[in-house]
């Protein structure tokens, strides 16, 4: 039977839940009622508990989405950790030269208008991005002190294929991460 999204019962179900007399609804509600998923990956779980861990030394949590869909390629589990540590979050939309410049530059100022948050479009032809990922990292925090002994410290998430390989190994300056379109 089809998921019904509409609040009303699906067709042919009538008052009783068979097609006549009075409404059942226990019956209508578990025909129609979405399944609660009770799902969560072990390995899923335990990177977020493992990344809520770092989070103390973290000072800004980068985090890639794809340029073509924001949102979708964003994971909301992010954005509650930074809010629940207070951290500020830099989104780099990675890929801007396979989407709409106009549309890439409202998502930007749309996430540049959230509280902590910061948003850098970023593309292939760029060979060497980090000076404009520094500067917006420190932006998004310009109390902290930079000190040769405590540098700026940044954390990179995001969905796979997003481009969080090749943006670590261009901030290195050498290949540290794996990069490639499989899973590391």
């Amino acid at each position: 039977m089809p998921l019904v999204t509409s609040g009303r019962p699906p067709a042919g179900i009538g008052p009783d839940g068979q097609g006549g007399g009075r409404y059942n609804a226990r019956l209508i509600a578990a025909r129609i009622s979405p399944m609660a998923i009770q799902w969560f990956p072990g390995h899923m779980n335990k990177a977020r508990r493992e990344l809520a861990d770092k989070l103390e030394d973290i000072d800004v949590i980068i985090e890639m989405c794809d340029a073509r869909l924001p949102m979708s390629s964003s994971n909301p589990m992010i954005a509650e950790l930074a809010a629940v540590r207070q951290r500020p979050q830099l989104k780099i939309l990675n890929k801007q030269d396979l989407a709409d410049p106009a549309v890439t530059r409202q998502w930007i100022d749309w996430f540049a208008a959230q509280a902590d948050t910061g948003a850098i479009a970023l593309d292939t032809s760029e060979s060497n991005p980090r000076r404009k990922i520094i500067d917006a990292a420190r932006a998004l925090v310009p109390n902290r002190v930079i000190e040769a002994d405590r540098p700026l410290r940044l954390v990179v998430c995001g969905i796979p294929n997003v481009g969080k390989s090749t943006l670590i190994n261009s901030l290195m300056g050498k290949k540290v991460a794996k990069t490639g379109n499989e899973p590391a």
